[in-house]
């Protein structure tokens, strides 16, 4: 959205973008994330949930209440596979249930973070 704001003497008018809202949910991997780090065009909010299962089980309701969301960005994944002993397929069954929730009831975008494994 562009939004015009006036400017100066003569009241030239000056075209400014809106900043998207971007509602990080992640787990205990992004606590230490600076929101204002992100590029100034977005307005980073951050909501620990801690897991797909947790956001489907817990979290949803809030997350979806949440007004004028641009983009969802989902840091999740590890803690579906580090606790529980849970079945990779009941993991990939959580995160999709999660996608399908968002996609459903927003017309907000979806970026996904899938978790990489490293030594």
């Amino acid at each position: 959205a562009v939004v015009s704001t006036q400017s100066g003497h003569y009241g030239r008018g000056r075209k400014t973008r809106k900043q998207r809202k971007v509602l990080l949910l992640h787990d205990s991997q992004m606590n230490g994330f600076i929101a204002e780090s992100f590029s100034s065009g977005f307005k980073v909010e951050k909501k620990k949930v801690g897991s797909f299962t947790d956001l489907n089980g817990k979290h949803m309701r809030d997350v979806i209440k949440e007004p004028e969301v641009d983009c969802y960005i989902l840091q999740l994944g590890v803690n579906d596979y580090r606790y529980n002993d849970r079945h990779v397929n009941k993991a990939v069954k959580d995160a999709k249930e999660a996608i399908d929730t968002l996609l459903s009831s927003s017309s907000a975008k979806i970026v996904v973070s899938l978790p990489t494994p490293t030594p």
